[in-house]
């Protein structure tokens, strides 16, 4: 019996994350120290700040789920076009600090790059996505800090989703899971 094309698509979008899941890591890393020390002044609020690179079973369930295979024919353009490859969670005390630490960060992230997005001037290897509006809505109705970046030099880039969320946010969204 002939396996379906889009679960070969599936194997191999999984084995490229499982072949650059070391350097993934490494992103991952330089990722959590980069905003541990960008947002240093606010330690008092900071709970935690937490990195994760995307596992095999929810890689295979996200592609599933958005339809990717329809979209990208090839299991590199899924990788490549994947918003959260690497997931970075800050987490704070209260709802409150979430717009302190997102204001930080937008007051830190001021220089334009070369693709449209903006970084620190210390650190032009980390860009976040100021241009959304924060915070956004999600389907359960709550408000959510969610930034798209990338993470490397301009053309050999990795993306991540970075998230701003209340022990309250994160709780509920353990519950919910």
């Amino acid at each position: 019996m002939e396996r379906l094309p889009v679960f070969e698509l599936i194997d191999k979008t999984v084995q490229i994350l499982n072949d650059n899941r070391k350097m993934l890591e490494t992103y991952a890393d330089v990722l959590q120290g980069y905003f541990q020390s960008a947002l240093r002044a606010h330690a008092e609020s900071l709970v935690n700040i937490s990195t994760r690179v995307k596992g095999e079973s929810s890689l295979r369930e996200r592609i599933l789920r958005k339809n990717l295979y329809k979209r990208y024919a090839y299991p590199e353009g899924i990788i490549q076009n994947l918003s959260d490859l690497i997931g970075v969670r800050i987490q704070c005390r209260f709802l409150e600090e979430e717009q302190l630490l997102y204001d930080c960060l937008r007051s830190a992230f001021t220089q334009e790059c070369a693709d449209g997005l903006f970084c620190a001037p210390e650190q032009p290897n980390v860009r976040l996505d100021m241009r959304s509006a924060q915070p956004q809505q999600q389907s359960n109705g709550y408000a959510i800090y969610r930034i798209d970046g990338l993470c490397g030099t301009i053309g050999q880039s990795v993306r991540f989703e970075l998230q701003i969320k209340a022990l309250v946010h994160v709780f509920w969204a353990e519950v919910e899971h």
